[in-house]
């Protein structure tokens, strides 16, 4: 006799768990949390230096703008000279946009100044986006975004700067390859940089499964939960009409093809949420490739 039905909460959690990399929200929380040697060594193949110390890393650090809106930090890590950045990893669901991009550079420099504090004290802040995809679609591995005056050419008296690598590229020939390839990996004997070896290397261990069990169901709250305030309803309320239009609605879709995507939940379950038939619910993930 079949046990009881799994909850989509149960189902998401149990099917993530078998695939985790270090490139997932849940595993980058849990393994860079306090932790500048892993940090530093997903650093330096896109900083292409090593002549800096992380002294500090804070995983989903949550800030609240002065407009209303708020941002959620990947991991925060602080520099020895006082350097603030923001590493962001994009694994699924169509990755990044420019928007989201200068949304994540503004709110980072917010932080650079402390209050009442003399502008020439700012911070440098570097903003590093790890896209699932080439973002900026010129071919290239990685790019590097700094202000410039376009009549000198010359750059602008700024203490910020973007750095953007493609995930997918994956060139076994560079140092950015392999660690592209490190983050994606799931087999720890197949990793090739030391600090991210023995971080999934925890992760999969008997100590560390409970630890991953706890944040992939905190990650799929703040998922959820950021679904139903861009107008997700749960599919469930099938009597009411009013719910499923709200639940068919940009934010609410886009959370759950996401979900689909990362293998979290199945298509069956993401459409029985939206309250429509698994035909509708592929064909709109095909217009959203």
């Amino acid at each position: 006799m079949d046990g009881p039905k799994m909850t989509l909460k149960e189902e998401a959690v149990a099917a993530a768990h078998k695939k985790l990399c270090l490139a997932d929200d849940a595993a980058m929380t849990v393994v860079l949390q306090n932790n500048p040697r892993l940090a530093k060594a997903i650093l330096v193949p896109i900083l292409g230096r090593s002549d800096f110390a992380v002294v500090k890393v804070q995983t989903q650090k949550h800030v609240e703008g002065f407009d209303g809106h708020s941002v959620r930090f990947d991991c925060l890590i602080r520099f020895q000279d006082g350097t603030l950045c923001d590493l962001e990893i994009q694994k699924s669901g169509g990755g990044m946009n420019a928007e989201r991009v200068q949304t994540y550079q503004d709110a980072l420099g917010s932080l650079a100044l402390r209050k009442r504090e003399d502008y020439t004290k700012r911070k440098r802040t570097v903003l590093v986006v790890i896209n699932d995809g080439d973002l900026l679609e010129a071919g290239l591995p990685l790019y590097e975004i700094r202000p410039m005056v376009l009549q000198t050419g010359k750059p602008f008296h700024d203490k910020s700067v973007i750095y953007i690598a493609n995930l997918r590229d994956k060139d076994p020939t560079t140092e950015l390859g392999r660690l592209m390839a490190d983050l994606e990996c799931t087999e720890p004997d197949k990793m090739q940089i030391a600090p991210l070896r023995e971080g999934l290397e925890m992760i999969q261990s008997e100590a560390g499964e409970e630890m991953m069990e706890r944040e992939m169901e905190n990650l799929y709250e703040r998922i959820m939960a950021e679904g139903r305030r861009l107008g997700f309803e749960t599919g469930h309320k099938k009597g009411q009409k009013e719910g499923r239009l709200k639940g068919q609605k940009e934010g609410g879709s886009e959370m759950l093809i996401k979900l689909v995507r990362s293998g979290k939940i199945t298509v069956e379950d993401a459409a029985d949420e939206l309250g429509i038939s698994v035909e509708d619910f592929e064909r709109m993930m095909k217009a959203k490739a």
